[in-house]
């Protein structure tokens, strides 16, 4: 009797356990396709706000609908390095209603960057943390991103657990003195300036340039002139050059 009571212990186990999987598999039952817009903005506020950025593609193929469903974000960068992220339990998340799929309704959903991300929910690497929060932007390079969904109750509903795309953050090339070059001697009091135009910014930015001139003191390096000293000329221009004036201090 003890051996048969055992068995029988053991064959109950084995039909929970069952039951338990099959209905995970239940559950995965939503299909993600992810569009990441290239170029790609690196800010993240801008994912947030401009419905054009990302944009997620749901088909639910159950006919259930889920309410109050919400995402999980996660950025890898290519060395597979967790860069960004959001919690799965995160209770800033925004949240969506997915439809039934058929016979009750389409399943069908088009959701961008504001359902999916609330900017005070996003996590940061240590290493990058600072910078990303000074700049509001990754740094450039390329990345996965990956997205999970969850029903209202916290169940993973996608269908193969996530959803991942790639993309790239390429930032311009920094503006370059052309005009007089660096390390010239200038034979004038006032002289003009030009540099090369910043490109490759994303539509719709508009590119302004901090002119200044500093003085430099003995065993100062420019960097350090430039932060610690008075200038001598401070201009926010629209264009790559600057015209001195007479009302300019000379040289």
């Amino acid at each position: 009797m003890t051996v048969l009571n055992f068995n029988k212990r053991c064959i109950m186990k084995k039909i929970i356990l069952m039951i338990f999987v099959f209905a995970g598999v239940l559950n995965a039952q939503v299909n993600l396709s992810i569009s990441v817009r290239t170029p790609t903005p690196p800010t993240i506020s801008d994912w947030q706000n401009d419905p054009t950025i990302i944009q997620i593609f749901l088909t639910n193929t159950s006919s259930a609908e889920y309410q109050s469903a919400y995402f999980s974000m996660s950025i890898y960068d290519e060395g597979g390095t967790l860069t960004a992220y959001t919690n799965e339990d995160e209770p800033l998340a925004p949240k969506i209603t997915v439809p039934a799929g058929p016979p009750s309704g389409s399943g069908t959903l088009i959701v961008n960057g504001t359902d999916i991300i609330d900017i005070n929910a996003v996590h940061y690497d240590p290493s990058i943390e600072n910078i990303v929060l000074t700049t509001n932007a990754l740094p450039e390079g390329d990345y996965n991103l990956c997205l999970k969904l969850f029903d209202g109750e916290g169940n993973n509903i996608t269908n193969g657990e996530e959803a991942c795309t790639q993309f790239s953050i390429r930032l311009p090339d920094p503006p370059e003195l052309v005009n007089p070059m660096d390390g010239d001697s200038l034979s004038t009091q006032y002289p003009n300036f030009a540099w090369t135009p910043v490109i490759g910014t994303q539509p719709g930015y508009s590119i302004s340039y901090v002119f200044k001139i500093c003085p430099v003191f003995i065993g100062q390096t420019p960097q350090t002139a430039m932060d610690a000293n008075i200038p001598v000329i401070e201009r926010e221009l629209a264009a790559p050059l600057y015209v001195y004036q007479p009302s300019d201090q000379p040289f």
